[in-house]
């Protein structure tokens, strides 16, 4: 395994609280038809940063009640460097 995988694995270990280790750290849902695709993000750092990025790259998403971030399925690579680029980001900090 890389370091740099390695690093990214130990982060996303590191970055859920007890209680939420069961659970995955990303959830998306299958969107079909004019349902919008959906992630949780647990991590509130992560969290915060995926959200203004959305915002700085003026990409469509809004939050649910139930704490998911809803996005057009047509983002999806969009919200994938997002993603991925925010987690990489909490683990140079941490």
């Amino acid at each position: 395994m890389k370091p740099s995988t390695s690093l990214l694995l130990l982060a996303l270990a590191t970055a859920c609280s007890p209680e939420q280790q069961s659970s995955p750290e990303i959830v998306t849902t299958d969107a079909s038809g004019l349902a919008p695709a959906s992630f949780v993000m647990r991590n509130e750092e992560i969290r915060d940063d995926i959200l203004r990025m959305l915002v700085e790259e003026n990409i469509t998403h809004r939050l649910t009640e139930d704490g998911s971030i809803e996005y057009d399925e047509v983002d999806g690579e969009s919200i994938d460097r997002i993603i991925y680029y925010a987690v990489g980001q909490y683990a140079a900090r941490n």
